[in-house]
């Protein structure tokens, strides 16, 4: 585990972020709003990405998240809950971090995302 501080907050993270900044696809479960959105940056656990709308903590969300190797592209659907909610400074638009379903974790990404962090590392 390591820290590091990010504007006044610092944050703790087992698993380092990789940047990432592709086209996803959302399901606010509560709602049933879908769309698109670009992710930033995407971790074994998690990722984030703006929205333009306040989405509340532990909200659910399914997403379509592509993942590209040089095999292609195999696009993962998984289920995220909202762990934090950030305004962006003078805009109505929200960055938004999720922390994907321990469920999810262990049946699909497992060996998908060690497979895909492998490749991107190096």
């Amino acid at each position: 585990m390591y820290f590091w501080e990010e504007g006044s907050q610092i944050e703790k993270r087992r698993f380092s972020r990789l940047s990432y900044k592709e086209a996803v696809q959302y399901n606010l479960g509560e709602t049933g709003e879908c769309g698109g959105s670009v992710a930033y940056d995407i971790s074994e656990t998690g990722l984030r990405l703006q929205l333009d709308y306040f989405v509340p903590i532990n909200a659910w969300i399914t997403l379509a998240i592509p993942l590209r190797s040089t095999k292609g592209t195999k696009v993962m659907t998984i289920h995220g809950r909202v762990a934090w909610v950030q305004r962006i400074r003078y805009s109505d638009r929200y960055q938004v971090g999720l922390e994907f379903s321990q469920s999810d974790l262990e049946v699909k990404l497992k060996e998908e995302f060690s497979q895909y962090f492998i490749s991107r590392q190096y």
